[in-house]
């Protein structure tokens, strides 16, 4: 007996040991349960307690459910290795499979740093791994993008274990939500298995429904595979059948493809793709009809089928119509998700700075220093500069960067000698004669984006005008401070233009019912409204001067007293008895500033008019060969060799500066030798035979860009050319060039075969500005026959419009086809325009609608289709595109919307990026192009590929994006990037 209990405890220790290595083979990791073949996970619920996910974090860093990001719900799993270990790891329970099934799965992950991998590793009843498979982030940060593997299980697979892991590739951070396994089978697809027993559904995994003389039945009349397919009667036309599948798991957002073999014998058939949600809620329908030829098997596909954002789960449901009778069998139906487009590479490559810049208008200054006379310009660039140059030298004496600031709106000099700057940058910059820098003196208000003007008081202080708020402020001299003394006029955005004398400031303010009002220097609550001439519903006063008891403004194009049409002009107002009559005034030309006898000057038909200040009485002074220029002054000092009071007029243009002394005949000229810097781009155009076209802001023409060499050079040059202005957008069509400019809302054909003709080549095909209150032709399309324009309106008013050009000609413009609204972005095929819109009017124009919208209008009808708002709240539809499917995408900002073209319907929405967009004027801020099965988005200062099928999402560019446009050129994309032109080569 001993013996045995000897012989048995090696026995025993054998058997143990032998169990306790197949238990270490099974558990090559911690056991978990199994979640079947497919399942979902959105981390709604707590996983530190998870019965399914084993969590391991990294040495440095965090692996927790977070609540700071999240797709679904309010939670997702945050994954963060600090130095790239490696080593954080979020397992999920197996999931079944079987050698040779197919598998999807899918997950959405914020992305602010590194890479990350979602794996699949595949195990065997034993548990040894027997395959792996991984696929990382794209590299998009701050962007919810779609994570997928299309999988087959290998041989030996019983089990898969999905994984979300960091890399050694460095440090990583990103939240994962949706995380999604299907394999999107359908049940008993072929209809081989028969039902359990003769009281259940007549066909196993399917549910049948029929009506009196209809019928659903497995049949083995015919068959596509096997031996059986399921067969529909329907001998009524007041009932139907059809057969249900049970529901399976899907992908939602993506698109799916389904497959199926259809069998008519007579009628008609089709078969609905039915969308649910986590509650068994149906949230969509897609309807492929099964008529195809009588008496023989088809194959019925779509590779277009997409799942509704918030569906779950899909049901097949084939079905005979209610309205006529129809029979027909079926066999061998799938729905899986469309294998995506392949993913592309990018190569980025800088084109150069292709534009040069060149002084603004009214951004120049004249003073002395050091008994010398210095000319001060602002030069447009990134960023501007302040110019000075010595008069009788030429010479460039001070380049003085003004951070923040690209163009320069208003430069004065102090009484303290220093010189004041006021740009796009929002704040007020002063520089001391003699030194290498400006100084900063800050935003004079909270919400000033743009300093358009300053004017300089009798006692020093500095006076100036803002916006969006249309705010008056001043600063002291001695301490650099700013004073706010609030919006000048409620409801006008524009404090454009400032005068100031001893007792008042004046304000030009608009843009809607544009006027100028006087402000109390010592009260300035007292508040008068000096109404402009004529009728002047919208624009901005863009010059205003006090000149004694004058008042020199430029008045915006509106109506005279008698209706008539009237021009922007300048006028002269008579402060004194409160009249716009004044017989001194010169409509084409800025006067001086006051010379120390009181005058303010024109030149004109080759003299200097003078006009006393307090009497109107005008001087007509001898012969002299000084041009008017751009920039007018009135400087003592000595040139030349000569003292005296010069009239100085500066040419930035020309670069010529002339000098003028007062009542005489003795002219001088200059060199004004100022640098031109790089230009940021305003926007980027398509053009012909590989080329784009490039604008930029301050007035520039435009330049043509050769994508392959970078080199650049004028749209038009020569005696012949036309200013044609700042480029806001255009179309190439048949080799001819279609140019919208602004101001006006000027529509140019240039054919570049042909050369320059004045009148003729550029053309000017219409100009919207006067006629129709039209400012910025900003969106363009083709549908090869015509050319298509959408527009937006005039400063202060509402109401963008759709032109159609037939060639030479503007065969219709219709104003307002979306009330309120201005066009910023359009694609066209086959007559038919499909159009963004803007909820906003011109600048300073109050909107009165709550969303922006996207229409389809039928130019040879000449009648709206359809027109709807896809998101709530919505500024600006910027971009519209036709997809790659034949679906048309819509861009809002982050937000791609996928429309049917038919009816406007929504079939999606795709968010790239989250940021919310403000509410304040919004336009043409995204632009769409397809390319090779991706949609290419501009948005937020980055550039993404969007897959539209698998919602893949990835970022060529991630930052520094700054101009309209992106432009494809063969498999070369183009955009802007500051003053900077850059191509990224898809390969």
């Amino acid at each position: 007996m001993r013996t045995l209990r000897l012989l048995a405890l090696p026995v025993l220790l054998v058997l143990t040991l032998a169990a306790l290595t197949a238990w270490a083979l099974w558990c090559e990791d911690p056991p978990v349960p199994v979640i079947g073949h497919a399942a979902y996970e959105d981390f709604e619920t707590r996983v530190a307690t998870h019965p399914t996910w084993t969590l391991s974090p990294p040495t440095q860093g965090e692996l927790i459910r977070s609540s700071e990001h999240a797709s679904s719900g309010g939670h997702a799993l945050l994954v963060a290795d600090e130095v790239g270990s490696g080593d954080a790891r979020a397992r999920w329970s197996y999931f079944e499979t079987a050698p040779g099934r197919h598998h999807y799965v899918g997950a959405r992950a914020f992305q602010t740093d590194g890479h990350q991998q979602l794996r699949v590793r595949w195990i065997d009843e034993r548990g040894t791994t027997v395959g792996h498979a991984a696929t990382s982030t794209t590299g998009t940060i701050d962007a919810w993008q779609r994570v997928s593997l299309d999988l087959t299980a290998p041989e030996g697979a019983r089990y898969g274990e999905l994984q979300i892991a960091s890399t050694r590739a460095g440090a990583s951070r990103a939240w994962w939500d949706e995380v999604t396994v299907t394999d999107s089978s359908v049940a008993n697809s072929g209809f081989e298995t028969a039902p359990a027993d003769a009281g259940s559904d007549p066909v196993l995994g399917w549910k049948t429904s029929t009506t009196g003389g209809t019928s659903a039945t497995r049949s083995f009349d015919r068959a596509r595979l096997g031996r059986w397919s399921l067969l529909l009667t329907d001998e009524t036309t007041t009932g139907a059948a059809s057969a249900t599948s049970d529901s399976m798991r899907v992908q939602p957002g993506v698109t799916h493809t389904f497959r199926g073999w259809v069998h008519p014998v007579s009628g008609t058939t089709a078969v609905d793709v039915l969308w649910y949600d986590d509650e068994g809620q149906q949230v969509g329908t897609n309807t492929l009809s099964g008529t195809r030829p009588v008496g023989r098997w088809s194959l019925l596909t779509s590779s277009a089928v997409v799942a509704p954002d918030n569906a779950q789960f899909a049901a097949l449901r084939t079905r005979t119509s209610v309205a006529g009778t129809g029979t027909a069998s079926w066999d061998v139906l799938s729905l899986t998700p469309t294998p995506p487009a392949p993913e592309p590479t990018f190569t980025t490559s800088d084109l150069g700075r292709p534009l040069q810049s060149e002084p603004r208008t009214r951004t120049s200054a004249v003073f002395v220093h050091e008994g010398r006379v210095q000319v001060a310009s602002v030069v447009t660039g990134s960023p501007a500069e302040l110019q000075v140059v010595d008069l009788e030298s030429g010479r460039l004496t001070d380049r003085v960067p003004l951070p923040g600031t690209t163009n320069g709106h208003a430069v004065v000099v102090g009484t303290d000698g220093r010189v004041y700057v006021g740009g796009d940058g929002g704040t007020v910059l002063r520089w001391t004669p003699g030194t290498g820098s400006a100084q900063d003196l800050g935003k004079p208000t909270p919400s000033a984006t743009t300093v358009f003007d300053l004017a300089v008081a009798p006692d020093g202080t500095v006076w100036g005008g803002s916006y969006p708020r249309g705010e008056l402020w001043r600063i002291d001299p001695d301490t650099g401070r700013s004073t706010n003394l609030g919006a000048v006029r409620q409801g006008q955005e524009y404090a454009r233009t400032i005068a100031v004398d001893e007792r008042h400031v004046y304000v030009g303010v608009g843009s809607s019912q544009p006027s100028v009002v006087r402000v109390d220097v010592d009260h300035p609550s007292r508040r008068t409204v000096i109404p402009l001439p004529g009728r002047t519903p919208s624009g901005v006063i863009t010059e205003l001067d006090v000149l004694g008891r004058y008042l020199a403004v430029r008045v915006p194009a509106g109506t005279r007293p008698d209706g008539s049409p009237r021009p922007t002009e300048r006028h002269l107002y008579d402060l004194t008895a409160r009249s716009w009559d004044v017989p001194a005034n010169v409509t084409g030309q800025t006067p001086t500033p006051l010379d120390s006898r009181g005058r303010f000057h024109y030149i004109a038909e080759g003299r200097v008019r003078s006009v006393d200040s307090r009497t109107g009485t005008t001087t007509i002074g001898p012969p002299t060969t000084t041009k008017a220029g751009r920039d007018r002054h009135i400087v003592r000092a000595k040139i030349d060799g000569t003292s005296g009071e010069w009239l100085i007029a500066v040419d930035p243009t020309a670069q010529i500066i002339y000098a003028h002394l007062l009542d005489s005949s003795d002219d001088r000229r200059f060199s004004l030798h100022l640098q031109p810097g790089a230009l940021p781009l305003k926007a980027v155009v398509e053009g012909s035979d590989g080329t784009v076209l490039v604008s930029g802001y301050g007035g520039s023409d435009p330049t043509v860009v050769d994508v392959a060499t970078g080199s650049a050079r004028p749209l038009v040059s020569g005696q012949a050319a036309p200013e044609l202005g700042e480029l806001e957008g255009g179309i190439p069509l048949r080799g001819v060039q279609y140019l919208g400019t602004y101001t006006g809302a000027r529509i140019w054909r240039h054919d570049p075969a042909q050369p320059v003709v004045a009148g003729r080549n550029p053309l000017l095909v219409s100009a919207l500005g006067a006629a129709q209150w039209q400012d910025r032709p900003t969106a363009f399309a083709t549908d090869g026959e015509h050319v298509y324009v959408g527009t937006v309106p005039a400063y202060g008013t509402l109401g963008g419009g759709l032109g159609t050009i037939d060639g030479t000609t503007m065969r219709s413009f219709n104003r307002d086809i979306v009330p309120g609204q201005a066009i910023v972005s359009l694609a066209a095929r086959d007559g038919i325009v499909y159009g963004g819109t803007s909820r906003w009017g011109g600048l300073g124009a109050t909107p009165i609608t709550p969303t922006a919208q996207v229409f389809a209008y039928d130019t040879r009808a000449d009648r709206m289709l359809w027109s709807v708002a896809p998101g709530d709240g919505t500024q600006s539809m910027g971009a519209v595109v036709i997809g790659p499917q034949g679906t048309l995408w819509a861009a809002d900002g982050g937000t791609l919307h996928e429309l049917d073209p038919t009816n406007g319907e929504t079939l999606r929405s795709i968010t790239v990026d989250p940021t919310p967009t403000a509410d304040r004027p919004t336009y043409r801020d995204t632009d769409l192009v397809s390319h090779g099965g991706y949609l290419y988005l501009r948005a937020r200062g980055r550039l993404h590929a969007v897959d539209p099928v698998s919602l893949r999402i990835a970022t060529p560019l991630g930052h520094g994006v700054t101009a309209r446009g992106l432009v494809r050129v063969g498999d070369r994309l183009v955009v802007g990037a500051g003053d900077r032109l850059v191509a990224v080569d898809v390969g």
